[in-house]
């Protein structure tokens, strides 16, 4: 078998190199070597669940409670590092500067809460879905069927983005028109989704961070070498780069330092692009704090995210992922501020032309013109983030369905089979809804995604919050 692997592999090299100079075009064609790439993640993803599928309720729900806390922390952030992570961060800052900085601390000081207040006692309560534990808590099938159908509405809004991103990519790879990408990404991430339930899920999502992190970090390492910043910590080294927007950079002579498409590695004064207010736009410090702290509290608020806490074992385990967690997710937030600053740099040119801001972070790379496989891998990496967290939504929005409304309020004496069967039909549901407004692409992947958080943070986090902080929980480790 390894020999037979060998021999494609060796007989499709040249194929690969050759149709990787594909990927130097900043739209249109497909790119066969980031293609491939893309194809063969895929697989893995759809190989994975069904290895891990769900058998039972508990396996679709919580994962089987067995995830360690370090497999727990990577799962927390793969799910949370979604398109709007991945590349809408870059995004907003590449358009707005430091005023994108507000999503940066917003979306990390959520796990701050999280942790402090929230994490444990969640896990000691030991409920499957968030409106299971506001039911319960509550002591209301209102306020069950409420939740459910909140957590479903935050689902929703959330997954649009991601299915946006995942258009975006698709498109970008395969040289095919925006509505097909959003179809035929949606169809693959449904797919693996409806076989794997929360345990394939979660073992994807492992997968998937390291995906992540590999794609997203080393162009950034081949950024900084090339343009002769401090290369060692690129998270540091970007910090010239900003200097170098704000001060101006005129245009190089000896034309050694252009972009791929050999236009001057120059721009014009920037200094709005470091001030947490911006005149010209209207945005001032207030709006700055403002956004910081509704994402915060929006974190806290997210049913996909409450539900990470119960696929590990103790409560102790779930504040310790938490940790993990937010190690895992900083490693890619500060290097995100890194492509915003070198996409403003490389794409100043008019020559260059207008760019989708959401797909900044490849375009980056291709103008920094790193090699097109390594481009492809980022690529890849972008629609792994957007799955990772398209199969947390769509299994949180399904277990509200089935287990909250169907189960808890609609038909106590269902079965677990019957469970699992309007489950898998309220995923289906939810994809078929998320990808046509998908397919209208209303506004920024983070901007999509903001959407949610403020639902979830005007009703779920309050919810959780007085119900963690008052009264004894019910259920002891």
């Amino acid at each position: 078998m390894k020999k037979i692997l060998t021999l494609i592999i060796v007989l499709l090299m040249p194929a690969i190199m050759r149709g990787a100079t594909a990927a130097t075009q900043l739209e249109g064609g497909f790119k066969v070597g980031p293609a491939i790439i893309l194809i063969t993640i895929l697989v893995l993803f759809v190989l994975v669940g069904i290895i891990f599928r769900a058998k039972d309720t508990t396996d679709f729900y919580a994962a089987g409670r067995g995830i360690s806390r370090v497999g727990s922390g990577m799962a927390i952030a793969s799910n949370w590092m979604s398109a709007a992570s991945f590349l809408g961060m870059a995004a907003l800052m590449y358009g707005t500067g430091y005023h994108g900085l507000a999503y940066v601390v917003g979306w990390t000081g959520g796990y701050v809460l999280l942790l402090i207040m929230m994490a444990g006692q969640i896990r000691k309560y030991g409920k499957y879905t968030a409106a299971d534990f506001i039911g319960d808590r509550y002591y209301s099938q209102g306020l069950r069927a409420v939740g459910a159908v909140i957590a479903i509405l935050i689902s929703i809004a959330y997954c649009v983005g991601q299915f946006g991103g995942i258009g975006l990519m698709f498109k970008w790879v395969m040289g095919i028109n925006y509505p097909l990408a959003v179809i035929i990404g949606g169809a693959v991430v449904l797919t693996y989704t409806l076989i794997s339930g929360m345990l394939g899920v979660t073992k994807n999502m492992q997968i998937q961070y390291v995906i992540i992190i590999i794609s997203f970090i080393i162009p950034l390492f081949l950024l900084t070498a090339k343009f002769d910043y401090f290369w060692l910590l690129p998270q540091i080294g970007y910090g010239s780069v900003v200097t170098d927007i704000i001060t101006g950079l005129p245009v190089n002579e000896t034309k050694a330092l252009v972009n791929s498409l050999g236009h001057d590695f120059a721009i014009v004064p920037t200094p709005e692009f470091a001030m947490p207010w911006d005149p010209p736009t209207g945005m001032t410090f207030f709006q700055w704090i403002a956004i910081a702290f509704s994402l915060m509290i929006g974190t806290a608020g997210l049913p996909h995210v409450i539900q990470r806490f119960y696929v590990v074992p103790k409560s102790k385990d779930a504040r310790w992922s938490v940790v993990w967690g937010l190690f895992f997710i900083c490693i890619l937030y500060w290097s995100a501020p890194a492509y915003a600053a070198f996409g403003k740099i490389l794409s100043a040119s008019p020559e260059v032309g207008t760019l989708a801001k959401d797909a900044i972070v490849v375009y980056t790379a291709q103008l920094g013109d790193i090699h097109p496989l390594i481009v492809g891998l980022l690529a890849a990496g972008g629609v792994s983030a957007a799955f990772s967290t398209v199969s947390g939504l769509l299994v949180a929005g399904s277990s509200a369905f089935a287990h909250d409304l169907y189960v808890k309020v609609i038909n106590p004496s269902a079965s677990p089979k019957s469970q699992l069967l309007y489950a898998r039909l309220a995923t289906i549901l939810m994809a078929v809804i998320v990808t046509l407004l998908a397919l209208k692409n209303f506004a920024l992947i983070a901007q999509l995604v903001a959407v949610a958080f403020s639902l979830a943070g005007c009703t779920i986090f309050p919810l959780f919050l007085l119900g963690n902080t008052t009264g004894n929980t019910q259920i002891p480790d």
